[in-house]
């Protein structure tokens, strides 16, 4: 009970800390990403990941005065056909940008077979579980002040 209180505490901290860093949009791949074109249609990832991390931050923004978050697909592994195809991940570049220079930045991946019940999501919710939490990644990241690292969900 101690332990969760304390990883509530520490995560709350890490929300605050992150206040007022916004993501800057749009979130876009990555000239260097591999996406299998169905996907990248059908799923939008773009804005799935806009909405998931501008929500853990302080909201969107367009310029890159102050500081900001940048966020860019790299990779994305997911075919359709669900949890019957295999798990699905999403990685991604995080550079934190002060006065529009990065001052650090990171790469970081969800992946899920989408729990007890993956085999019967579709690829595109499947991969919606790995956005959410890379939105709460990319603001522990923030917060951290540290460099961060990989990150895999083994659900």
């Amino acid at each position: 009970m101690k332990k969760f209180a304390f990883a509530a505490l520490l995560a709350a901290c890490a929300a605050a800390q992150a206040d007022g860093v916004k993501l800057l949009t749009p979130v876009s791949y990555a000239s260097e990403s591999s996406v299998v074109p169905k996907v990248r249609e059908a799923c939008k990832l773009e804005q799935r990941l806009t909405e998931d991390v501008g929500s853990q931050l302080a909201g969107t923004t367009d310029s890159t005065q102050g500081d900001v978050v940048r966020v860019g697909i790299v990779d994305v592994m997911g075919v359709g056909g669900g949890g019957w195809t295999g798990p699905k991940a999403v990685s991604i570049r995080v550079e934190l940008l002060k006065d529009g220079k990065v001052a650090r930045s990171t790469h970081l991946t969800r992946t899920t077979t989408g729990g007890a019940f993956g085999g019967f999501m579709g690829t595109c919710s499947m991969l919606e579980r790995d956005t959410k939490v890379l939105g709460k990644d990319v603001a522990s990241w923030v917060a951290s002040g540290g460099d961060g690292g990989s990150k895999t969900d083994g659900k």
